[in-house]
C-alpha cells in the first residue's frame, strides 16, 4: 500500500533517508576517480535496461533499490562533471556548502516570486546580489546601493535574452514598434551561441545579427574598428544598432573584449552594451584580473555564473543591470490580483518582485545556497581556490611549451590551455594538421583512465582545450594527464615508414623528419606480392640495430626507437601500428608508389613471430583516409599477433584484401 499522506514528509523518515542520500553523495566522491570520465556507451542503453513503465506500488525499501540502482545503471552512464580528470568544459563547480545549500533550499521549497510571496527569500536575494558585486569590485552603478540591481537566474542564456528583450523594447518605444525589422545587434564570432539564439527568439531577423571576425592577432577579441565599421553601415542603411554581446572570457580560448573601447563605439548610439562573463567573471574577485575588465561602468549590464567557477552547484546566474526598470517595463505584470500585496503597497515602501526580472514567474531560492557558500568560505577562500586552479593551469601550459611538438594556441589567460600538435612538416596541409589534431583528441578520451578534454576551431584551427576548474583537480591530475597526451601523441606521430633503395634507405621520424640509416639485417620472409620487387619487411627483430637520429630521439638505433614506442603502447594498453609504405600513410609521409606491405608491431615483442594457427589477418581496409590512429583504435588488445601481412588495392577504392606473409 502507498504511505498515508503524513509519512509522505514524515520527519523522522526524512531523517533516516537523508543519512542514506549522504553517505550515497559521499561515498560517491570518495570513489568518483575510479570512474571514466566519459561513459563509453551508446544512445539507447539505459532505457533498454529500464521498465517500460512506472511503477504502480512502491516496492520494499524503494530508496534503497532506487540508489542501487542510481550506483549500478546511472553513474557507469553519465559523464562525470566533477572528476578531477574532467577538463572539457568549463566547470560546473561543486563544494560542501553548494550542495548543503541546494538541500537546504529544496527542503524549505519556497517560491520566492513576489516579495510578499516569500519576504526573506527575496531580501536576501538583494543582499547577495550585492554583496557578491562588491567581492567582485563592479561599478556601483550596477548595485542595488547604487541605484541599480541585480538577480540570480538560471543560465547566462536566460541573462541574455532577459536584457536583450528590455534592450528592444527600450529601442523601440522611441523608433516605434513597427521597426523591429530594423533592428540590429551585434557580437564577434567568438561569441557564445546563446546569444544569436536569444536575438532570435527576441525577434530580431536572423540577418541582423553581425557577427563580427576576431583575429588571432587581437587575441581573439571583438575588434572596435570592425564594430565601428559595421554599426556606420548599418545606419547609413536605414537600420537600427539596438544591442552589442560583449564577452570577458570567451568559450573558445577565454578571450577577453576590450570594454571600455567598445563602449565608446556603441554607447553614443544608444546602443544597450551587455557583458558576458559566465565563465571568467569569478575571476574579478581576485585583483590581478580586474585590469581586464577596465571600463565596467560603461556598460548596461553584466552576467556571471558563481555555478561555474565560486563553488555555488548548478544553477546559479548572476545578473546585474544599471537601470532595471528597463526590464522590469519589458517583463513586468501587473494585472494579476493575487500576486499583489495590499500591505506592501499601502506601507508605500519599494519591494522588488523578482517576477518581473525573469521570463518565468516560478522561480527558486537560490539566495540562500549563494548565501551559505559566501558564509562558509568567505570571499578569500574563494579567491584561493580560484588561484588554485590558475596555478593549476599554468602548470600545465608549461608541460606544452616544454614539448616542441606542441603550441599553444591562445594566451591563457585563467585556467583554460589551448593548444595543439604542430604539423608534422611544412608541406602538412590546414586539413591534416586539423585530421591530426582531431585524432589525438578522440584517442586521449577514449583511453579509460584518461582526461576528458574538448576543441574549439580557431581561426580555422582545430585545437584541444583543457579546462582546470573541478574542485577536485590537483597538479597531479594535469600531469597525469599531459602524460596521456604526450603519450597518443607518439603513437600517432611516430609510425615509421623505411624505404630501401639499394645500400641506403631512410627512416621518417616522428617529425616527418628524414634521416638516413645503413641497411639492416633482413628475416627471412615468403613476399606474396606481385609486381615491382619487394622490399624487406621492417628490422623490428632485436639482433636489428641499424642506427638512426631523428629530432625527437637524437643517436637512437631503430631498436631502441621501436622499444620505446612499445613501453607507450604497453601503458595505453594498446598496439603499436606501423605503416610501412601503405596508402595509408599519405597523410604522414610519402610512400613509393609501389610499395604496399603493411606492419603490425606486437606490444609483447619485438621479435618476428608466427600467428596462431587458423588465425585470420586484422580485418583493416587502408584507404586514403586511414590514419595511424584509427588503425591504432581498431587493433584491439585480443587480436592475433601478426607481423606482416599484404595489401593490394583494389582498382575501384583504396580498400585492400590482406593476405598474411610468412617470416
Amino acid at each position: 500500500m502507498s504511505p498515508p499522506p503524513a509519512q509522505l514528509l514524515d520527519s523522522d523518515e526524512f531523517r533516516r533517508q537523508g543519512h542514506q542520500v549522504i553517505d550515497f553523495i559521499a561515498e560517491y566522491y570518495s570513489r568518483i576517480a575510479d570512474y571514466p570520465v566519459h561513459p563509453d556507451v551508446v544512445p539507447g542503453f539505459l532505457s533498454r535496461r529500464l521498465p517500460q513503465n512506472a511503477p504502480s506500488r512502491p516496492e520494499s525499501d524503494p530508496l534503497s533499490a532506487a540508489l542501487n540502482d542510481v550506483r549500478d545503471l546511472i553513474l557507469p552512464g553519465i559523464t562525470h562533471w566533477q572528476s578531477p580528470r574532467h577538463f572539457a568544459h568549463f566547470p560546473a563547480s561543486s563544494s560542501t556548502a553548494g550542495a548543503l545549500g541546494e538541500a537546504l533550499a529544496a527542503g524549505i521549497n519556497v517560491v520566492p516570486f513576489t516579495w510578499a510571496a516569500s519576504p526573506a527569500a527575496t531580501e536576501l536575494e538583494v543582499v547577495v546580489v550585492d554583496w557578491l558585486g562588491k567581492a567582485l569590485q563592479l561599478p556601483k552603478s550596477l548595485l542595488f546601493e547604487g541605484g541599480g540591481g541585480g538577480t540570480l537566474l538560471g543560465t547566462s542564456c536566460e541573462a541574455i535574452l532577459c536584457v536583450l528583450v528590455a534592450a528592444r523594447d527600450r529601442k523601440l518605444a522611441e523608433i516605434g514598434e513597427g521597426r523591429i525589422g530594423d533592428l540590429v545587434v551585434y557580437c564577434s564570432d567568438q561569441t557564445h551561441f546563446a546569444f544569436r539564439k536569444a536575438a532570435r527568439i527576441a525577434g530580431i531577423r536572423k540577418d541582423n545579427c553581425r557577427v563580427i571576425p576576431a583575429r588571432r592577432e587581437d587575441m581573439y577579441a571583438l575588434p572596435p574598428a570592425g564594430l565601428e565599421d559595421a554599426m556606420q553601415a548599418d545606419v547609413e542603411a536605414g537600420l537600427v544598432p539596438v544591442f552589442l554581446c560583449t564577452s570577458v572570457g570567451t568559450t573558445p580560448t577565454t578571450a577577453v573584449d576590450s570594454i571600455r573601447e567598445l563602449c565608446a563605439v556603441a554607447s553614443p548610439r544608444g546602443v544597450w552594451v551587455h557583458v558576458d562573463a559566465a565563465y571568467a567573471g569569478s575571476a574579478l574577485i581576485c585583483p590581478e584580473f580586474r585590469h581586464l575588465v577596465e571600463g565596467m561602468e560603461d556598460v548596461d549590464s553584466l552576467s556571471m555564473n558563481p555555478h561555474k567557477w565560486l563553488l555555488a552547484n548548478n544553477d546559479c546566474c548572476a545578473l546585474w543591470l544599471k537601470q532595471p526598470s528597463a526590464l522590469v517595463a519589458a517583463l513586468g505584470t501587473d494585472d494579476d490580483v493575487i500576486l499583489k500585496d495590499a500591505a506592501a503597497m499601502d506601507d508605500g515602501a519599494p519591494v522588488v518582485d523578482y517576477k518581473d526580472w525573469q521570463i518565468s514567474l516560478t522561480r527558486r531560492f537560490r539566495a540562500l545556497k549563494l548565501w551559505l557558500v559566501l558564509r562558509c568560505y568567505g570571499t578569500d577562500g574563494l579567491r584561493d581556490a580560484v588561484r588554485a586552479h590558475v596555478r593549476v593551469a599554468a602548470a600545465f601550459e608549461d608541460m606544452v611549451c616544454a614539448d616542441a611538438r606542441f603550441e599553444v594556441v591562445a594566451p591563457r589567460l585563467f585556467a583554460l590551455v589551448c593548444f595543439r600538435l604542430r604539423p608534422p612538416s611544412i608541406a602538412t596541409s590546414p586539413l591534416e594538421a586539423n585530421n591530426l589534431n582531431e585524432r589525438l583528441l578522440a584517442a586521449v578520451n577514449a583511453t579509460r583512465e584518461g582526461p576528458y578534454m574538448s576543441c574549439a576551431v580557431v581561426g580555422g584551427a582545430y585545437v584541444l582545450r583543457c579546462a582546470v576548474g573541478s574542485t577536485l583537480t590537483e597538479e597531479r591530475h594535469v600531469r597525469e594527464a599531459w602524460k596521456v597526451v604526450q603519450d597518443h601523441a607518439t603513437l600517432i606521430l611516430a609510425p615509421i615508414q623505411v624505404k630501401y633503395g639499394g645500400r641506403d634507405g631512410q627512416i621518417f621520424g616522428s617529425w616527418g623528419t628524414s634521416v638516413e640509416t645503413t641497411p639492416p639485417c633482413t628475416p627471412s620472409w615468403s613476399p606474396t606480392t606481385t609486381g615491382p620487387t619487394p622490399r624487406p619487411p621492417p628490422p623490428y627483430a632485436p639482433s636489428c640495430s641499424p642506427t638512426t637520429t631523428c629530432a625527437s630521439s637524437p643517436s637512437r638505433s631503430l631498436a631502441e626507437k621501436l622499444d620505446a614506442l612499445n613501453h607507450v603502447a604497453a601503458r595505453l594498453g594498446s598496439r603499436v601500428v606501423l605503416y610501412l609504405g601503405s596508402r595509408a600513410m599519405r597523410a604522414l609521409v610519402e610512400p613509393d608508389d609501389d610499395a604496399n606491405l603493411l606492419y603490425i608491431l606486437p606490444v609483447a615483442e619485438l621479435a618476428p613471430r608466427q600467428p596462431r594457427p587458423g588465425a585470420s589477418p586484422p580485418d583493416l581496409a587502408p584507404t586514403e583516409n586511414f590514419s595511424a590512429a584509427h588503425a591504432h583504435a581498431a587493433v584491439a588488445p585480443s587480436m592475433p599477433h601478426w607481423e606482416s601481412w599484404s595489401a593490394t588495392p583494389t582498382p575501384s577504392s583504396t580498400s585492400a584484401t590482406a593476405t598474411p606473409s610468412s617470416t
